[in-house]
């Protein structure tokens, strides 16, 4: 062979090789970038899934004013009007009973007639009552109250779960009346979850002092701030927690889902009052398994699975509005 053919041939070889190192780096890149692209779409995809089956909850009412038609409340229902000495305003924070003047209300008298405000289910909604009570009402609820109190006492019948601040007023006690239970107070701040198709009715203090009525066994027991009742309406017996944190049950009317060491069969349930989902358990285990989380209740359904997911515990999948879960 002679020496330039040796030196072309050794040549050729590099070029080779330089040429494959060349494509096999143009391809790793291109399937690099195919895979984040995949990884994306598949990622977007997923969400959209997730997304277009399970939603989270709105603010919403209906109002039931006598034997008139129902009134639909949302956040963008806007109206100012006067009637029988009682102003109603309803805007994007919620319904607001207001007295009118001192004068106007003699001329027209107390306006007693009883009004119900239903929220249906992945629904909230707040009302402002005739004496500065405000009050906010979770999903699958209902509250009736007289337009105006009359001069003795001041009524709600609740079902399902409100939060109360009740306008303080020593001569005119504020009573919460649910099937089994009633509270009663003077001013202070309070939840009650009183939901027909379950066992319990609980009543958490937040501020003041309450006392809560236990007609079944003609019992009474005073609830001091971060004090709760249980009441069980299959065996009739109550029994009083101590030391509670307030925060936890009264989040949802802050716009929060916060649970400590629970259970994932009582966080579920909650949790579908709002997103309408049902569950289904492939691992009957799976329900008592504890967790401790907290997440915004206008989250997309999709991240809260995600959280769960993301655990060693369980795993979460999705079929219209029913979820499957099962243990890892």
């Amino acid at each position: 062979m002679k020496l330039r053919d040796f030196y072309n041939k050794k040549y050729s070889a590099k070029l080779n090789i330089k040429a494959v190192i060349k494509y096999a780096a143009m391809l790793i890149f291109l399937l690099g970038i195919s895979s984040v692209f995949y990884l994306k779409l598949y990622n977007q995809n997923t969400d959209k899934k997730y997304m277009s089956t399970i939603h989270s909850g709105r603010s919403y009412a209906i109002l039931k004013v006598g034997d008139n038609k129902d009134i639909h409340l949302d956040r963008r229902t806007n109206f100012n009007f006067a009637e029988n000495g009682i102003t109603l305003e309803c805007d994007s924070s919620g319904l607001k009973y207001k007295k009118r003047n001192k004068l106007d209300s003699i001329r027209a008298g107390i306006n007693t007639e009883i009004n119900t405000l239903i929220t249906p289910k992945s629904c909230d909604y707040s009302v402002t009552l005739s004496d500065g009570t405000k009050v906010w009402l979770n999903s699958e609820s209902s509250l009736k109250y007289p337009a105006q109190f009359d001069d003795n006492k001041r009524i709600v019948q609740l079902e399902g779960e409100g939060y109360f601040e009740v306008a303080h007023n020593k001569n005119k006690p504020f009573i919460v009346r649910t099937n089994d239970v009633d509270v009663r107070v003077l001013g202070t701040k309070f939840n009650v979850n009183s939901y027909p198709k379950e066992e319990k009715i609980i009543t958490t203090l937040v501020e003041g002092h309450v006392k809560v009525l236990l007609s079944e066994i003609d019992e009474d027991i005073d609830l001091l701030p971060g004090m709760q009742t249980i009441y069980d309406r299959k065996n009739q017996k109550f029994k009083v927690n101590n030391n509670v944190n307030t925060d936890l049950i009264t989040a949802w009317h802050r716009g929060y889902f916060m649970y400590d060491k629970a259970s994932l069969e009582d966080i579920l349930e909650d949790m579908s009052k709002w997103y309408d989902f049902e569950v289904i358990y492939t691992d009957k285990q799976c329900r008592d398994i504890l967790f401790t989380c907290e997440f915004r209740r206008y989250s997309e359904f999709s991240q809260i699975i995600e959280f769960f997911n993301m655990t060693d515990k369980i795993n979460i999948k999705v079929s219209g509005n029913v979820i499957f879960v099962s243990k890892k």
